[in-house]
């Protein structure tokens, strides 16, 4: 199965495409409910393309990466980055809660940076995601080709799965 395509669903189970390796693209209708997470795709090797109802009330597509979309009250959320798609950099939206912990059901080893569009809750030097203080450490992208990396001095936190896949 290269493509799926999911409408009027209310729930997608853990693992419910886990290891799907021909699956390249997915398509979430408008009445898919609030529980799509990068766990559901966990292992689609050559997923290279989301997409979104325009119609959709709860997520959206940014630059290649889906988010649940925020309102006046809580930011947009990174839910996931296909593991497959093209391109070196990940764009965070601007003000958008980002945890690692979405990119486990990533690992795209293309990723070799991160822009943020806004540097109001998190922080990137060389590529590596930091909250605003450098205290913790969010995500190395599993594609930098770094022989070795030190953490910076200051560090405290290092988050679930910030070096995921990591090829260093």
């Amino acid at each position: 199965m290269e493509s799926v395509t999911i409408n009027g669903v209310k729930s997608i189970g853990v693992g419910a495409f886990y290891a799907c390796t021909s699956l390249k693209k997915v398509r979430l209708g408008a009445g898919v409910g609030d529980a799509v997470d990068s766990m559901e795709f966990q292992g689609c090797s050559a997923l290279e393309t989301i997409e979104v109802d325009s119609a959709s009330e709860i997520y959206e597509v940014y630059k290649g990466a889906l988010y649940e979309k925020g309102n006046s009250v809580n930011p947009a959320k990174f839910i996931m980055y296909p593991q497959n798609r093209e391109g070196d950099t990940l764009t965070i939206m601007e003000d958008a809660i980002f945890e690692p912990f979405s990119m486990k059901g990533c690992g795209n080893t293309n990723l070799k940076n991160v822009v943020l569009e806004s540097e109001t809750v998190y922080k990137v030097v060389d590529g590596v995601v930091f909250d605003q203080d450098m205290k913790t450490l969010y995500y190395y992208p599993a594609g930098k080709t770094d022989v070795s990396y030190t953490i910076p001095s200051g560090v405290e936190h290092i988050k679930d799965y910030a070096f995921y896949n990591a090829i260093i």
